[in-house]
């Protein structure tokens, strides 16, 4: 998912800044080309979430850049507007590819997310306590007629964490 707010366009950017980042973005052995895929591969430059990212100077500060976002502005010579992102329709983050990059509205890019799999559902999310057998004992505790309560004390979670899932506002994908 593309974080447009806490990015700058290639196209703000002085004109030295746009030719430096594009001497180490186009520099050998940044990008491979995967031949089964198509996508244009970065081996460099990657956050811990696996997208390409650069620094650049504008205004005296120091900003991120994107490096897909960089890519889509520079070969299709436009700025993207800052309420779009960037999606990738190769489902690759590392692919700086043109061809694979288009624009959408960050609502879109969580609904194709989504549809495809890739948001962290269920014992996924790090931020979950249960996981898919514990909400699955939970359930059949919930149609055995245990309070929510009870069931809350025993896992180690708050009752509303129950609730929600005895609703089905919660963990809809375990039978």
């Amino acid at each position: 998912m593309d974080t447009v707010s806490l990015t700058i366009s290639f196209y703000d950017l002085e004109q030295e800044e746009q030719f430096y980042l594009l001497r180490r973005f186009l520099a050998p052995g940044i990008v491979e080309i995967n031949s089964k895929t198509g996508c244009h591969e970065l081996q460099k430059y990657l956050d811990v979430k696996g997208y390409g990212r650069l620094q650049a100077w504008h205004d005296g500060t120091k900003k991120s850049l994107k490096l897909h976002r960089l890519a889509f502005e520079f070969f299709n010579e436009t700025k993207i507007p800052s309420n779009l992102a960037i999606l990738h329709n190769c489902d690759n983050r590392k692919c700086v590819n043109p061809a694979h990059l288009s624009t959408g509205t960050l609502a879109e890019n969580i609904k194709d997310c989504v549809a495809k799999g890739r948001n962290s559902k269920g014992s996924r999310n790090g931020n979950n306590k249960l996981n898919e057998a514990q909400v699955t004992a939970i359930k059949r505790l919930l149609d055995g007629g245990m309070s929510r309560v009870k069931i809350a004390k025993l896992y180690g979670v708050y009752d509303t964490t129950i609730g929600n899932i005895a609703r089905g506002r919660t963990w809809r994908h375990v039978a």
